[in-house]
């Protein structure tokens, strides 16, 4: 899988940062995150020794990118529904994979 390193949203550049060991403010593990305000989704890529499958990874950048469609579109309601999220990442992640 080739490692996106930016998107574009309407005017904004959102970045893509990949880290070791993401934990959230709480110290849970997270597999990704969406920061709104400094346009950045960090994507975790390893836990301790154990890498992330990159089928892993592809699906979270995706669940991250969703977060900051639903933003900027001013859904915060439907933000925060994180299975909603879950299954429209996964929708949109198999359409451009099997677009032909």
């Amino acid at each position: 899988m080739k490692r996106h390193k930016t998107f574009k949203l309407g005017p904004h550049t959102i970045k893509i940062k990949y880290a070791k060991d993401l934990k959230g403010d709480d110290g849970r593990s997270l597999y990704g995150v969406a920061i709104f305000h400094l346009n950045t989704i960090y994507v975790c890529t390893q836990f301790g020794a154990d890498k992330v499958d990159e089928e892993v990874i592809e699906h979270t950048l995706a669940h991250e990118a969703v977060h900051f469609f639903l933003n900027y579109l001013n859904l915060h309601d439907m933000n925060g529904n994180d299975p909603l999220v879950d299954t429209l990442s996964a929708v949109m992640l198999q359409y451009f994979k099997t677009l032909k």
